[in-house]
Formats: structure tokens, C-alpha cells, sequence
């Protein structure tokens, strides 16, 4: 933040005319970070995945953040990589936040129920990219994995 005092106005400090001052606030131009909500997520399969993208430390100005699936480059032991059409449906997604809102918003990804590979974790990889309007990346990917449950908060096929 800036402050700027201008116009200060006092012929004499005795005098008996009142004094003013004029102060300007100037944003600090601060557009955010933008970043998935977390880093790994686990869903079931036949339902409709919206992961979370937030706009955090900053809403100055209307910022714009494109997703889209990333080559899965390292899989675990039980997992295979999630095939388009096959395991999940998804369309490349723009994000926009306007200026002053700070919220957080979904992507939308259906994630089918199928036949192929019951026993293992199907994984893609989201990732956000051209970033417009003055914000910063705050993690710019996120592995979504669909299959069997290894926890109880973590779903499988139905």
C-alpha cells in the first residue's frame, strides 16, 4: 500500500482556521496466486470430479488461468494411467475471477465407470497454465486419481 498526504493546508500553527489533508490509498496492484486446492485427490469412479482452484494473498484486477490434462509422468505401484473417453471426460477449462473476488472455483471432470483395470488406481494429472491479468502460479499441478479405496476417505469403483 502506498499513502500519499497532499494538500495540507495551515497558514499559521496559531491561527484559527481549521487545517485538512487530503490521503490517498493506492492498491498495492497485488493480483494473487492461484493454485489447486490440494495436491492429490481421490475419487469414484461414475461420478462428476470437481478439484478446486483458489485465489489467494490478493484480488487486484480480473485474472484468467487455463487447465488442462498433463502427461502423467510417474506412476505408483497399482496405478495405471487414466485414459480420455475410457476413464474420465474432460474439456479444457479457462478460469476467471474478476476484480476484488477472492473464491475459490471448481473444475468439472467426469469420471466414467468401467470395466478396465477394477483392481488398480486410474491416475491423470491436471495442470494450470497461461496465466493472464498479473496473478502467480501457486502450485501448477495435481494428480486426481479414481479407483479402489485405500483409506476410508478414498473411493473406488462402485
Amino acid at each position: 500500500m502506498a499513502l500519499r498526504i497532499a494538500g495540507v493546508t495551515h497558514p499559521d500553527m496559531r491561527g484559527s482556521e481549521g487545517q485538512s489533508t487530503t490521503i490517498t490509498i493506492h492498491d498495492d496492484g497485488d493480483a494473487g496466486t492461484l493454485g489447486f486446492e490440494s495436491s492429490s485427490l481421490y475419487f469414484l469412479e461414475g461420478s462428476e470430479a470437481r478439484p478446486r482452484v483458489s485465489r489467494r494473498g490478493g484480488s487486484s484486477s480480473t485474472v484468467s488461468v487455463a487447465v488442462r490434462i498433463k502427461a502423467t509422468e510417474k506412476l505408483g505401484d497399482g496405478e495405471v494411467k487414466a485414459e480420455p473417453g475410457v476413464d474420465f471426460l474432460f474439456v479444457d477449462q479457462t478460469l476467471t475471477w474478476g476484480d476484488g473476488q477472492n473464491r475459490t472455483i471448481d473444475v468439472y471432470l467426469e469420471l466414467l465407470d468401467n470395466e478396465e483395470h477394477q483392481e488398480k488406481d486410474r491416475v491423470l494429472t491436471l495442470e494450470l497454465y497461461d496465466i493472464e491479468g498479473g496473478a502467480a502460479f501457486a502450485s501448477a499441478t495435481m494428480r486426481r486419481t479414481t479407483g479402489m479405496p485405500t483409506v476410508n476417505t478414498r473411493m473406488g469403483p462402485i
